[in-house]
């Protein structure tokens, strides 16, 4: 497991850097409403791409910097396959920062009609008025054996009609499902008023029956009814290792310590809050917090730095990030939280790096990070200083 090897005294300093107890809280906003316009605009955001880097027509990655949609590319025994269902969940599980259950989801269209029944969420009456954000099943039990033809979303509703978003489309027929898969797109087609009921063929989509609509359903963490207080609430890790479990931290006005065992010694945790980021990093349209914490395990001479990222709902999105090793034969490196912010969808953070001496200073690098749509991924490493960082708020 990776260490830190720096002593306590260079982490109380890190320490004094950070922020002032206080409520840092989210502001308020419909659940419902903020998820359907994520999902709209994170379908939307990916008209005219391809399946991913397996794509003929278009291989560029999606708007989150992936190489597929779940698995467009490589879902079928490491193939391509039929993709548009791994579009739809995709979307769904990318917006507004995770708020959406789709548990039960999978590249068959028909996995959709079967979460509505589960959740409650099928609509299959001609007189159901679609809403944004709704999946759209087409062909349901065509085959008689339970499968669907095809699967989108409805991204907008205007006098009737409905435009939707449908990945997998317009592909090369006739030569099978991989070509198929690698020469279609995401597309958009508007289903108009007289054809946009359940049960229309409408002609825009090639006089497939509209089988149901179906809502998609929040996870069980979604938005709180309170905004969060990231000084004043808990936290998990294992301090990078560490512990072999995962601890959870209560941390009130910045602090907390966890006891783990009494005898023969004293062994514990204590969490330090260094910094809290917000911004729109997963590209769905919500705000998502980034918190670094300094993590001092007890009885040791070290410490660790870490990065947890949480949706607007407080759900723990990827896993906790640590600073990367980028100088051979170094001690490991830490975040120093100068800077720690997001801007234009990057996570930007400051860590301190020493070579194979203490007596050799603190070499400082400005990280950067994206959303990949799993987690955070580095994307520029740049030494800016053989000085250490000036703290925060000096």
């Amino acid at each position: 497991m990776a260490r830190s090897l720096l002593s306590v005294a260079v982490a109380t300093a890190i320490a004094s850097m950070a922020l002032a107890p206080g409520a840092i809280t989210l502001a308020p906003r419909p659940a419902a409403a903020a998820t359907a316009v994520s999902v709209a605009s994170l379908a939307a955001a990916n008209i005219g791409n391809g399946a991913g880097d397996c794509s003929t027509v278009n291989s560029s990655a999606n708007s989150l910097g992936g190489s597929e949609f779940e698995g467009s590319c490589t879902g079928y025994h490491g193939g391509p396959e039929f993709w548009c269902a791994d579009f739809v969940k995709w979307v769904w599980q990318n917006s507004d920062g995770g708020a959406i259950d789709v548990s039960g989801l999978n590249a068959a269209a028909a996995s959709f009609y079967r979460y509505g029944i589960g959740n409650g969420t099928l609509h299959t009456s001609p007189a159901y008025q679609p809403q944004v954000g709704d999946a759209v099943v087409y062909g349901y039990n065509y085959d008689g054996a339970g499968d669907a033809e095809h699967v989108g979303l409805v991204i907008s509703v205007s006098g009737g009609g409905v435009t939707t978003v449908n990945g997998d489309w317009d592909g090369t027929l006739g030569q099978g499902m991989t070509t198929f898969a690698e020469t279609a797109r995401v597309r958009t087609t508007t289903l108009d008023a007289g054809d946009s009921a359940v049960g229309s063929a409408p002609v825009s989509m090639n006089g497939m029956t509209i089988s149901a609509y179906v809502t998609p359903v929040p996870n069980s963490s979604a938005a709180p009814s309170h905004p969060i207080d990231w000084n004043n609430t808990s936290y998990t890790t294992t301090c990078n290792g560490w512990t072999e479990q995962p601890v959870t931290v209560a941390v009130r006005n910045g602090t907390g310590k966890k006891v783990i065992s009494a005898q023969p010694i004293e062994s514990s945790i204590e969490l330090q809050i260094i910094g809290i980021a917000q911004g729109d990093i997963t590209g769905g349209g919500s705000r998502q917090t980034a918190v670094l914490l300094l993590c001092l395990p007890s009885p040791t001479n070290f410490f660790v730095t870490e990065i947890q990222l949480f949706s607007a709902a407080g759900r723990p999105l990827g896993t906790p990030l640590y600073a990367p090793d980028l100088i051979a034969n170094g001690y490991p490196p830490y975040f120093d939280g100068h800077p720690f912010t997001f801007s234009n969808g990057t996570l930007s953070t400051g860590a301190g790096y020493y070579p194979s001496c203490h007596a050799c200073g603190i070499v400082q690098y400005l990280l950067t990070w994206k959303w990949n749509g799993s987690e955070l991924k580095l994307q520029s490493a740049t030494k800016v200083s053989d000085q250490p960082p000036p703290l925060i708020g000096h």
